[in-house]
């Protein structure tokens, strides 16, 4: 997880088209960091919502 967390946070690459390669790449690998996130933040939100 921490490798995937390292790539999620990875912003600069050398060219544009190096860049382009690595979001393709890189996808996969991110997307668990990117799950958990929106996990968190979505748990976060329903606690602050008001309720109705």
């Amino acid at each position: 997880m921490r490798r995937a967390a390292s790539f999620a946070l990875a912003h600069v690459e050398g060219s544009a088209t190096v860049a382009a390669y690595a979001r393709d790449d890189l996808l996969e690998k991110r997307r668990p960091v990117m799950q958990r996130w929106a996990d968190r933040f979505m748990e976060q939100s329903r606690r602050e919502a008001p309720a109705t």
